[in-house]
């Protein structure tokens, strides 16, 4: 949505911090674990929630039962995107277009991202800040948050003081 929403209205967008965005650089692999999200989206069921978690986290013990309560609750309640059912990455040229300073993070078992994602964004983002985060999934933000937010503050704070300065 960030990727979309960056293409649509770049002049609004001066930073882009993507971490672990699915279907933005690398077509998905369809494997039981996206097939077991991709059903658990269209039709949720808390004692499936376990399972699900376990394809995104690389800590499942670690997450708090407070986000586990807010992710389950969202996916109950939200409405199917047409992006998460159209499952095509940006194009080539879409990408290049993205000239502001972008951060892009992804964990090193994350299901939707891989070094592929990384080697694409290095290579068609002019001013990209591309890399794999370890030990975690595509909940980066709750598997290594430390480091996540340390990351995404030094790089809005960089970014914030001069577009020249984060390429």
């Amino acid at each position: 949505m960030a990727t979309n929403l960056a293409l649509s209205q770049p002049d609004k967008i001066e930073q882009l911090v993507l971490l672990s965005p699915a279907q933005t650089f690398t077509w998905l692999d369809f494997n039981m674990d996206i097939i077991e999200n991709i059903l658990f989206a269209l039709d949720p069921q808390r004692d499936a929630l376990s399972d699900i978690l376990k394809t995104l986290s690389s800590n499942v013990q670690g997450i708090d039962q407070t986000y586990i309560d807010h992710f389950y609750r969202t996916v109950k309640t939200a409405s199917i995107s047409p992006l998460l059912m159209d499952m095509t990455p940006f194009t080539d040229e879409q990408l290049a277009s993205l000239t502001m300073p972008i951060l892009f993070l992804a964990g090193d078992q994350d299901l939707f991202n891989n070094q592929q994602s990384v080697d694409r964004a290095k290579s068609l983002l002019p001013c990209v800040q591309a890399e794999i985060v370890s030990d975690s999934g595509h909940f980066i933000t709750v598997d290594q948050a430390d480091l996540v937010n340390n990351k995404v503050i030094e790089f809005l704070n960089l970014a914030g003081h001069s577009k020249t300065t984060a390429c």
